[in-house]
């Protein structure tokens, strides 16, 4: 416990949201009939959870001054809101409508490997042994849910 640190800490906390988000939108999303707008709705409630921490740190000074931000700022902050919020979070809802939450929660994960290939690819990154036993593992956890998933077999039908 002696490298743990708060950031650590809130890595931790982010995974128990994250997994409870996909648990519940598991549960609802049968009845979700426009996953877009339920994404928008859900996204305006995290927004308004973020308002507090805005203030803090003179963050909403720099935010004001937002014309002023470099170019690859401004993209990167609205490729993140869009992208990775809007567009991805809208696609699991879609897509949790036919699959578990298990194997929805194991594909999530399948953003570490594509991080990875990304950064190796457009930014020359070099991969260590760690880094690559990991990706594999997730990589293969994940096709081996959805492959097992798909045919309709469990760990309990083998028993």
């Amino acid at each position: 416990l002696q490298g743990l640190n708060f950031g650590d800490f809130l890595t931790f906390i982010c995974a128990i949201f994250a997994s409870l988000q996909i648990y519940y939108v598991g549960l609802i999303s049968p009845r979700i009939q426009h996953p877009f707008a339920f994404n928008t709705f859900q996204s305006m409630w995290s927004a308004l959870i973020c308002v507090p921490f805005f203030f803090h740190n003179g963050m909403a000074d720099k935010v004001a001054n937002w014309l002023n931000w470099p170019t690859t700022a401004m993209v990167g902050v609205f490729s993140l809101a869009f992208g990775s919020t809007v567009l991805a979070f809208a696609l699991q809802v879609k897509a949790q409508a036919r699959l578990s939450p298990t194997v929805a929660s194991l594909l999530c994960l399948l953003e570490s490997p594509f991080a990875m290939i990304f950064a190796i690819t457009l930014l020359g990154e070099t991969l260590g042994v760690f880094e690559a036993a990991g990706a594999a593992v997730i990589f293969f956890s994940a096709v081996g849910a959805s492959w097992i998933e798909s045919t309709g077999k469990s760990v309990q039908n083998k028993a």
